[in-house]
């Protein structure tokens, strides 16, 4: 795995994702913001254009690979998806997304995104703040690590391995990279 692509820990409750991507910028735009698109990678769910407007996550982890890919018992009934909103903070096509994130043990996160031109590839950096936890702090950390693999395989046209053993894999490689952070959040 390319050492690049592992989130990074900014402060105590930071983290930073940097991916190159297949361009233009207005297609990788289209997988933040287009419902179907979204839903391909990460969740479907209708995405406002202004501050204070929501942003809906329709999760259903079983469509985001043409393969048979049961939740883990410890993410309880998913079947069917999961369903929560969120609210946009700035929008600003084809560049910025930013909205508050619900996080499972109470209260909002905030997701950054950041998209701009490299030549024929795209740069996405994605931060996600003020995760509070450490479980948050390492589901969040697979998950975008997941995610945005899918989301890479996906503007290249390839379909994804299953989502719930990549993410099982990447909670217990992020538990041994962040071991020492996140003993200091508990």
């Amino acid at each position: 795995m390319d050492a690049e692509k592992y989130g990074k820990l900014l402060d105590d409750g930071t983290l930073r994702f940097v991916r190159e991507l297949p361009g233009p910028i207005e297609r990788v735009w289209e997988y933040l913001v287009d419902p179907e698109k979204r839903s391909r990678w990460l969740a479907g769910g209708n995405v406002g254009s202004q501050p204070g407007e929501a942003i809906e996550f329709d999760f259903n982890h079983d469509r985001l690979s043409p393969h048979d890919d049961p939740a883990p018992e410890k993410c309880g009934n998913t079947e069917g998806g999961v369903s929560f909103q969120g609210e946009i903070l700035a929008f600003e096509a084809p560049r910025v997304l930013h909205f508050l994130w619900p996080e499972r043990s109470g209260g909002n996160t905030e997701v950054l995104i950041r998209l701009a031109p490299v030549g024929d590839r795209v740069r996405l950096e994605l931060e996600h703040r003020r995760i509070k936890t450490p479980d948050d702090l390492v589901g969040a950390t697979a998950g975008w690590h997941v995610h945005l693999d899918i989301l890479e395989l996906r503007l290249k046209g390839v379909d994804p391995d299953p989502f719930w053993p990549a993410h099982k894999a990447f909670e217990n490689t992020y538990r041994e990279r962040l071991e020492d952070h996140l003993r200091s959040m508990k």
